[in-house]
């Protein structure tokens, strides 16, 4: 199940997230352990928000992906990985980088809505937009994150 789980997270797409070094190497800051740690530790951030989407999206098409000649070999659609596992993955994942979002870069918030908006239909009134919007628009502190959300 753990492998299923890994697969689902697509950690072949990770390497993309390797740009977010580009600004310590083009400020010959790579070099700098502190700098270096940080720019770490956002690539490992991008890598959680892409692979919580992954397991969403593959959820929200399950049904969808059993028909399709090669997305029915993905593991929740083909029952390798069961959904109540796959939501809980997810849900960790994105509760681990809504927390480190408090503390981060609103364009990690701004990456966090674009993806999660191909998951989930923009729909006036939805109250997933009007979080993520929160999300984006705000400081992330958990009172005010939660006062957002309240509205």
């Amino acid at each position: 199940m753990l492998t299923a789980l890994l697969k689902t997270m697509r950690p072949r797409q990770w390497p993309k997230n390797i740009f977010i070094f580009a600004a310590i190497v083009f400020d010959k800051q790579l070099l700098n352990v502190e700098a270096f740690l940080r720019t770490l530790a956002g690539f490992v951030l991008f890598c959680l928000i892409s692979s919580s989407v992954y397991i969403f999206n593959d959820l929200a098409d399950v049904e969808a992906d059993r028909q399709h000649p090669d997305k029915k070999n993905r593991p929740i659609a083909a029952g390798k990985l069961p959904a109540n596992v796959a939501w809980a993955a997810g849900s960790a994942w994105w509760s681990f980088h809504l927390v480190l979002l408090s503390c981060s870069h609103r364009l990690l918030r701004l990456y966090l809505l674009f993806t999660s908006c191909s998951t989930w239909p923009i729909q006036n009134g939805s109250s997933m937009f009007r979080s993520l919007t929160c999300l984006l628009s705000r400081r992330a502190s958990s009172c005010e994150y939660m006062r957002c959300n309240a509205h």
